[in-house]
């Protein structure tokens, strides 16, 4: 989604604070001051934004997590609206401190708030004492303005979103901390060094924040729907190679295939297995035995005429002996 010069000038992403109040580090995407005010380059807020978009789509689209903060009254109910159409965590009343630094005990009082839940919804809490009762109902109050978009994650998250780099300033620095790149809103009275994708416009209009949350709000659902494509074609090859496997056993052995494909049944199709192998056993030690009596009766009959070849020499010495010893004795 392109967005025009125009509709940004109309709702006056271009306006920034006072200039008492500008930061000098915001030097590079400042227009110029004019009548005590600070006003913002339109051309590098659209190239900003762009490059932001294009950030969390991609990341979205590996299956990154992005956690959309904006605590600011301006910013609450689009934060929300933006959580709950990405199906992304988001913080819209107030930061929690450690909330990335401090993961682990977030992660225990998270656990709690979901028991006070389930309780509350299987009437558990209905049967207990009325003083007990309103004590856990008054801590799951609380608990919901911290807990109230963050309530399903599960784990440290990969990118953060903020609205007002100045407000946000602990979330940054936990960020930072963590290297956990940041995207982020800035005026003309924040830091945009502090942030690795900054886009500098009005974050004090509701109007000029909606013309934003619009152009970030189509990337993020067309990351959403890349990954969901990402998913279902790591799925297809396993598919394709389940069919090949099939058709090559079909091939193999198409009466059998015919049959199940009848009956419908794997019992069907172990029986038969079974009786194929105990076939082939029975075909294989049939030819062995046949081959072993084989081998058998030519080794006795070769011994038979060795035997008669022995007798037959012996006869003929016994027979040549007698007439040598007359010629002998005759010399």
């Amino acid at each position: 989604m392109e967005l025009e010069y125009e509709t940004m000038f109309e709702a006056g992403v271009h306006i920034g604070h006072q200039v008492k109040r500008w930061n000098p580090k915001f030097g590079l995407y400042l227009y110029r001051h004019l009548h005590g005010i600070s006003i913002i380059d339109l051309e590098k807020t659209r190239a900003c934004l762009e490059k932001a978009a294009v950030f969390l789509m991609e990341q979205i689209q590996n299956g990154a997590t992005v956690l959309l903060v904006g605590t600011k009254p301006q910013a609450q109910e689009l934060i929300r609206g933006l959580g709950k159409a990405t199906e992304m965590p988001f913080c819209a009343n107030r930061w929690l401190g450690g909330c990335l630094t401090n993961f682990k005990t977030i992660e225990t009082s998270l656990a709690k708030y979901k028991r006070f839940l389930s309780m509350e919804e299987s009437g558990e809490l209905d049967q207990m004492f009325k003083k007990e009762s309103s004590a856990i109902r008054r801590e799951m109050v609380r608990m919901h303005r911290g807990f109230e978009g963050i309530l399903h994650l599960n784990a440290c998250p990969n990118v953060l979103f903020v609205v007002d780099a100045m407000k946000e300033e602990i979330a940054i620095r936990e960020a930072r901390r963590l290297q956990i790149p940041i995207v982020g809103i800035v005026d003309t009275n924040s830091d945009p060094t502090t942030l690795d994708f900054p886009i500098p416009a009005n974050d004090d209009s509701v109007k000029a924040l909606r013309v934003l949350f619009d152009v970030l709000q189509g990337a993020m659902l067309q990351g959403v729907e890349l990954k969901k494509l990402n998913q279902a074609n790591k799925l297809l090859p396993n598919a394709a190679a389940f069919s090949l496997r099939t058709k090559s056993w079909m091939r193999k052995r198409p009466v059998q295939a015919s049959k199940l494909h009848a009956v419908g049944s794997k019992p069907l199709k172990r029986t038969l297995e079974k009786k194929e192998l105990k076939e082939e056993k029975v075909a294989v030690t049939g030819r062995s035995e046949e081959k072993s009596r084989i081998a058998q009766k030519r080794a006795t009959d070769a011994k038979n005429k060795e035997k008669s070849r022995l007798l037959k020499k012996v006869k003929q010495n016994v027979t040549e002996k007698p007439e040598e010893v007359a010629q002998e004795k005759k010399s």
